[in-house]
């Protein structure tokens, strides 16, 4: 798949140590070392009560429901799981990496790779840095509209704020002629925001857009369920979100251009067999 090839293309370049660069498939080799002792052992650990969220959302009877599920589960012993240290440098492993697949256009990932401070980002700089993405290259933007206008990007082209536990990046990414080019301008324009601001009267705008949608997501019952699951494995409020989306102000979210670092920006590129960039 080119959709996950220049993603982890990306991601191998982009972290030397952390296993968020290796492919989740695994390879041949790390498959064949896998026996039904480390299958169980991975089991009982990870697939534990102890290790466990049930979240539920609708019409239902609480008492009930919290009976049936304390009758359904097996009482084991608690299991504490350790994670180890993982030692990753702040630098990238290399800037470019291109690999030729049966595409008809090149597709492209533009990440940059961010200073870890915590093993996870707080909701607080994951609401400030979206903001800025749309500010930067949403449908809004005068980024976007240039790069349509230009023929440089299609309305594949998409950004997102890829975090985990000890690990977080920005992401662009899409189909271009011309992938480089959209590099640059992307750069140029976080070099153009950190001079000179972006448009308050749009930072309004997009504000009041995702407290819509933030809003929006209510609506459904299954969307609820998984926010509180997520909630409860991130330890913060359900409505957390909505209330950042009314305080978090312009000076916020400019202050995240700091993720930005072309040091640390590895571009992800698949061509087209028998082209050359």
């Amino acid at each position: 798949s080119p959709a996950w090839r220049v993603m982890f293309n990306m991601l191998m370049n982009m972290y030397h140590n952390h296993p968020v660069r290796i492919d989740i498939a695994g390879t041949v080799e790390s498959i064949a070392q896998i026996d039904h002792e480390l299958l169980y052992r991975c089991y009982e650990t990870f697939y534990n009560p102890s290790n466990m969220f049930i979240c539920i959302a609708g019409n239902i009877d609480a008492e009930k429901t919290l009976r049936q599920i304390e009758g359904a589960i097996t009482n084991v012993i608690p299991v504490t799981i350790e994670r180890g240290e993982i030692l990753e440098p702040q630098t990238v492993v290399s800037n470019y990496v291109e690999q030729k697949l049966e595409v008809a256009i090149p597709i492209f990932n533009l990440g940059f790779k961010q200073k870890i401070e915590t093993p996870y980002r707080r909701l607080k700089s994951k609401v400030c840095v979206n903001l800025l993405l749309e500010l930067l290259c949403g449908e809004a933007s005068p980024l976007y509209e240039k790069l349509m206008n230009e023929g440089l990007i299609n309305d594949e082209f998409g950004s997102e704020y890829f975090t985990g536990n000890g690990y977080a990046a920005v992401i662009f990414g899409g189909e271009s002629s011309d992938p480089q080019r959209v590099a640059d301008e992307i750069k140029a324009e976080i070099a153009r925001l950190r001079e000179v601001g972006a448009d308050k009267k749009l930072f309004s705008a997009v504000k009041c857009s995702m407290y819509g949608d933030a809003i929006r997501r209510f609506n459904s019952v299954e969307g609820i369920a998984m926010q509180l699951t997520e909630c409860a494995m991130l330890d913060y409020d359900l409505f957390e979100e909505l209330k950042l989306l009314k305080t978090v102000t312009y000076d916020d979210v400019m202050r995240r251009l700091d993720v930005f670092d072309d040091e640390n920006a590895v571009l992800s590129v698949i061509l087209p067999k028998g082209e050359n960039l």
